[in-house]
């Protein structure tokens, strides 16, 4: 009897947000070299191309769009059917004291984090879009958790996202499609370059035993939550912090 592997990703089909960088781009790379089709999907279509150019296989595809846009939305995602997963990679983060948040802060951060995604997922749904035993996957953060200074509303943006994937978990489950969350630690991506520039970092990295995170890492785990391996979890929350929060759960 062939014996095939429970993390493969062969004859799928994966669509990827965020795919220009960071999570987003070595989850596609690594999904690629796992047997999947990856759909690439971002703002950037010079960036998309990076991504596209490392990709493992043919068929491969980019579609550019802005996800924070509403009206756009119904017409970009009209155009996918038959996805085996999804993963929403797509994020930003800023590092703002709250006595200097304003109503702008919190539009963009909310928009981009929580809004966007589950939109996305709400057409992929109402479209039929996701075949049975499909996968969904939300990057999350584990400042769900730790909640450092300067973080309420990106924190509180995780935090929704986290629990509306359970809520949202339960009403596909009837055409057994799963979806979890991914929270990481500290990831070695460009956003936390940024971060890093505006603030110091260094303390909450140094309280992270294994240190800081490569985004290949990541992406494992998102392969195993996208695979035939993972096919029994379903509104659970996979923490890939490096030990950062241990003391925190």
């Amino acid at each position: 009897m062939k014996q095939t592997s429970p993390f493969r990703l062969d004859g799928k089909t994966i669509l990827i947000t965020g795919a220009s960088s960071g999570i987003g781009q070595a989850t596609a790379i690594m999904a690629s070299y796992m047997g999947a089709k990856t759909i690439l999907l971002g703002r950037n279509c010079e960036k998309l191309k990076e991504t596209y150019d490392q990709l493992n296989g043919p068929s491969h595809e980019i579609v550019v769009s802005e996800l924070t846009e509403p009206h756009l939305l119904p017409d970009t995602f009209k155009q996918f059917n038959s996805l085996d997963g999804a993963v929403f990679s797509a994020g930003t983060a800023e590092v703002v004291p709250f006595r200097m948040i304003n109503v702008d802060h919190i539009t963009r951060i909310m928009n981009i984090n929580f809004e966007s995604p589950i939109n996305c997922v709400k057409h992929l749904i109402k479209n039929k879009s996701l075949n049975k035993g499909a996968s969904i996957v939300f990057i999350t953060a584990v400042a769900n958790h730790i909640s450092p200074v300067g973080s309420a509303i990106y924190s509180a943006s995780k935090a929704a996202l986290e629990a509306a994937a359970r809520s949202i978990a339960l009403e596909v489950s009837k055409n057994r499609i799963r979806l979890n969350c991914l929270s990481p630690g500290y990831v070695q991506t460009p956003m936390f370059d940024q971060l890093a520039e505006k603030t110091k970092l260094d303390e909450l990295i140094n309280l992270t035993p294994l240190g800081i995170i490569q985004p290949k890492y990541i992406a494992t785990s998102a392969i195993f939550l996208l695979s035939p391996a993972s096919r029994w979890v379903t509104r659970s929350t996979l923490t890939v912090d490096g030990g950062l929060t241990i003391g925190v759960r």
